[in-house]
């Protein structure tokens, strides 16, 4: 199975499906930050 090379991707997403509350976040690559969408804040 060949590996993914990051610098192929705009950005990386990371998903957290959990049974109560999900959380999401993106990595663009060409940054140091970290956005979570804030729609997801405002589950409970």
């Amino acid at each position: 199975m060949k590996g993914y090379n990051v610098d192929d991707f705009a950005a990386l997403i990371g998903i957290d499906w959990a049974d109560k509350k999900h959380d999401i976040c993106e990595h663009p690559i060409n940054s140091d930050k970290y956005i979570y969408p804030s729609y997801l804040k405002m589950q409970n």
